[in-house]
C-alpha cells in the first residue's frame, strides 16, 4: 500500500502543486520523507522503510487534526508553507518520469486481483499526454465487450468504466493480438501472477525481458535489411 502511494505522489505532483491535491500529495511526501518513513538513496531511488512509515502517517493525522480541532489558521499556513514545495527528490522523480530519450526508466506488474487491465492502459496513456493511440489486447471476449454497443442495463461496471474512458476527446484504436504476438507484455504480466498483491517496480530489464526484446528486435532488423 504504501509503495503504491509513493508512485502515486510522483503521477500526482508532476501536474504541478498550484491544486489541492497536488499541494496534498507533496505536504505528505514531504513529511515522510523528512520523518525517514520515504528514503531517498545517493543513486536517486526511493524506498519505503516499513519500520517508520506508520508512526510518520499517525504524526502526520494527529498535526492535522490537531490543527483543524483548534482552528489554527497561523498552524495550517506555517505546514502548507514548509512542506507543500518542489523539493529536490521531488524535481528528481519528476525528471526521470518525464524522459523522452527511449532508455528503460520503470517497469512494473501489479497484482489487484480483479480489475480492468485495458482502463489502466488507457489512464497511463492519457496522462502521457498521447491523444492518437492504439491498443492491442490478448482478450478478444474484452475488446467485445468494451468496444460494442452499449447496454447499460446488462454491462458491468468495469465495461461502462472503459467505455467512458473511450469517450474522451482522443482517438483510440482496438485491436486484438494473439498472445504468441505479445510476448513482452504477456511475460511482464505473468511475472505478477500469483504473486503478492501490490506494485512491484522494477529500474532495469528483467533479464528474460531483454532476451525477448532482443528477439523482437531481431526479427526487424532481418525483415527491413535481409541478408
Amino acid at each position: 500500500m504504501y509503495v503504491s502511494f509513493l508512485a502515486g505522489c510522483f503521477r500526482s505532483v508532476r501536474f504541478g502543486l498550484e491544486e489541492a491535491h497536488g499541494k496534498g500529495q507533496a505536504l505528505q511526501f514531504n513529511w515522510l520523507l523528512e520523518k525517514e518513513a520515504f528514503v531517498f538513496h545517493p543513486n536517486e531511488t526511493f524506498s519505503v522503510n516499513f519500520d517508520k512509515v506508520e508512526e510518520a502517517v499517525e504524526s502526520l493525522s494527529r498535526t492535522i487534526l490537531t490543527i483543524q480541532a483548534k482552528g489554527d489558521k497561523e498552524g495550517a499556513s506555517l505546514l502548507l508553507q514548509k512542506y507543500c514545495t518542489m523539493t529536490k527528490p521531488l524535481k528528481v522523480a519528476l525528471q526521470k518520469l518525464e524522459s523522452i530519450h527511449g532508455s528503460w526508466i520503470w517497469g512494473y506488474c501489479r497484482n489487484v486481483g480483479s480489475s480492468s487491465v485495458i482502463e489502466a492502459e488507457l489512464w497511463a496513456i492519457w496522462e502521457h499526454g498521447y491523444r492518437k493511440v492504439i491498443v492491442e489486447t490478448d482478450s478478444l471476449n474484452a475488446l467485445n465487450k468494451i468496444a460494442g454497443t452499449p447496454r447499460i442495463r446488462f454491462d458491468s461496471a468495469l465495461v461502462c468504466r472503459n467505455k467512458s474512458m473511450l469517450q474522451q476527446p482522443w482517438e483510440v484504436k482496438l485491436i486484438h493480438a494473439v498472445r504468441e504476438e505479445n510476448e513482452a507484455t504477456n511475460h511482464t504480466a505473468s511475472v505478477g501472477n500469483g504473486g503478492q498483491y501490490g506494485l512491484k517496480f522494477y529500474e532495469t530489464a528483467l533479464d528474460s525481458i531483454r532476451v525477448i526484446i532482443c528477439k523482437d528486435v531481431g526479427a526487424f532488423i532481418d525483415a527491413e535489411h535481409p541478408c
